[in-house]
């Protein structure tokens, strides 16, 4: 039997999870590694400061899941933290790729 696509899809390329509360993204860092896509996108809102702590428990439930050590080279994964002030009308966009060593910031350029 051959597999059958859901909805005329047949692999997933990009995951994206978006989570306004970053104390409960954790959660969505573990659902998304549950995936077999190529890149899995977390995107939430920490206040200032909370950034490393909050990295840190999304690293260690990708250590846990990640069986065969590949999620930093096959399975990548992105965390895309915004932060902004309730007075600013802009957000302050920051990119952590996933590696066996915890997460590494992203420079971004135009």
């Amino acid at each position: 039997m051959l597999y059958q696509p859901v909805n005329g899809c047949r692999a997933i390329s990009v995951a994206i999870e978006h989570e306004h509360n970053a104390e409960t993204a954790q959660n969505e860092a573990w659902r998304l590694s549950l995936l077999n896509s190529p890149l899995k996108v977390l995107v939430t809102y920490p206040e200032y400061g909370e950034g490393a702590l909050l990295l840190n428990s999304y690293a260690t439930v990708l250590e846990a899941v990640d069986t065969f050590r590949d999620f930093h080279k096959f399975r990548r994964q992105l965390v895309v933290f915004g932060f902004s002030e309730y007075s600013a009308k802009s957000i302050e966009w920051q990119y952590y790729l996933y590696s066996r060593a915890g997460f590494t910031r992203c420079e971004v350029t135009a």
